[in-house]
């Protein structure tokens, strides 16, 4: 017995069903997380709504992987950093499930034919596919790289946030200068190569922000993102540190000639029963100067 074929789905009909759908999701993301996000969305079920081509499975279907794509990589990034608590995400489930539906469009598109569909038209079907999953592929691993190298060179600012903040290691070449222990040379070229690497996470950052889709849908611009990010601010403060020690080193490399009658180290000002805190300081209206 012959065996009747499939019949063909009814583009019309699923364009008009998806085409709500993502109107009303679109103005939901619009007003609670993402506004280019929701004017995409908004504008893709508008099209589909409209035109109601099977082009448009094509469209939703891309927008769909390319989605579930970042969800996956935000969270296995997340997931991965020092910066974050690792903890199960159900993002993670959200992009596997827009990375299938997109797929599961993608398939219905080549088949909204049926058989009854020419060489050509299968030709430029196959253009299609190819050119959307060359696209998907350069931006998601473009973006894969980018935000991988921003958690690593922030990891980075943080460790050297922590020793510089937390465990106070700018205090041992001070106080290694102060006594002797160490040469005000060999302190000063530890902080410069400190420096050096905080000037090289910063630069690797701002470079891979623009690589990122991530950055242009969620935070409009590279220095918007800078900003927001923090990260600004942690390498703003970290140079202050190391800028604020090295005044220090100055101050720590001259010995005082004479600290007879002072306290806590201070040194004695010359011709004077004054004392003060650094070598070569004078008295001026009864203050150090």
């Amino acid at each position: 017995m012959k065996k009747e074929n499939k019949a063909k789905p009814d583009i019309n009909k699923e364009c008009k069903w998806w085409g709500i759908i993502l109107i009303i999701v679109g103005i939901i993301t619009f007003f609670t997380s993402g506004i280019i996000t929701g004017v995409i969305v908004l504008l893709l079920g508008l099209t589909a709504l409209l035109f109601r081509k099977d082009w448009n499975l094509a469209l939703i279907g891309t927008w769909f992987i390319f989605l579930g794509g970042l969800n996956i990589i935000l969270e296995i990034l997340a997931f991965t950093s020092s910066l974050t608590e690792s903890s199960f995400s159900w993002f993670i489930l959200i992009g596997i499930v827009q990375f299938l539906i997109g797929i599961y469009l993608l398939t219905h598109y080549y088949k909204a034919d049926g058989k009854e569909i020419s060489e050509k038209r299968k030709m430029n079907k196959n253009i299609v596919i190819f050119g959307i999953v060359l696209f998907l592929l350069v931006v998601l691993i473009s973006t894969w790289k980018a935000e991988a190298t921003i958690s690593i060179e922030q990891d980075m600012l943080n460790n050297i946030r922590d020793e510089l903040f937390i465990y106070n290691s700018t205090d041992l070449y001070i106080e290694g200068v102060k006594s002797g222990a160490l040469s005000y040379e060999f302190a000063n070229s530890e902080l410069s190569r400190i420096e050096e690497r905080v000037n090289e996470s910063d630069m690797k950052i701002k470079e891979a922000l623009k690589y990122s889709i991530i950055t242009y849908i969620d935070y409009f611009s590279v220095e918007n993102r800078y900003v927001v990010s923090f990260t600004e601010l942690s390498v703003t403060n970290l140079r202050v540190r190391l800028d604020l020690t090295r005044n220090e080193l100055d101050y720590a490399k001259e010995k005082c000639l004479d600290s007879s009658g002072c306290n806590n180290g201070w040194c004695k000002v010359e011709g004077t029963d004054y004392c003060c805190p650094r070598p070569n300081m004078k008295i001026v209206n009864g203050y150090c100067s």
